[in-house]
């Protein structure tokens, strides 16, 4: 459900009828409230497939999402691909290990997102972690 929300696919918005008593040069203001592609986005990004950098024969594959504030070009998307691509190379396993670590892991990444987007990247939501 969240999920439709953030990408907008819910269908329109219904706008309230207006009382005959109230102007109509309120509605512009209220309808521009509600303006598709005004609000948060959510942007998919290429996995991310690389090895820790210890042990070295240990491989991770990170699949996550970056929900912006408002729409970004799509360079921007790209640059904090590249950036967590290098911080997720320079992991060691024990500092991912167990639910801690987890949560160490998504704060870092949406610290780096956030910095590189310079404040636009509000969440980074991580949908697949595989290490073999």
């Amino acid at each position: 459900m969240s999920g439709g929300y953030l990408k907008g696919v819910g269908g329109p918005v219904p706008v309230p009828a207006a009382p005959e008593n109230q102007s109509n040069a309120e509605q512009p203001s209220k309808a521009a409230e509600h303006a598709p592609g005004t609000g948060p986005t959510l942007v998919q990004l290429a996995p991310i497939t690389t090895n820790l950098a210890s042990p070295a024969d240990t491989w991770i594959r990170l699949e996550a999402s970056v929900v912006y504030d408002a729409p970004q070009p799509p360079e921007l998307t790209e640059s904090i691909h590249q950036d967590l691509l290098a911080m997720v190379r320079t992991l060691k396993m024990h500092q991912i290990e167990g639910a801690s670590g987890y949560q160490h892991l998504k704060a870092d990444l949406e610290e780096r997102a956030a910095i590189r987007s310079g404040g636009h990247a509000k969440q980074v939501l991580i949908r697949t972690l595989l290490l073999e």
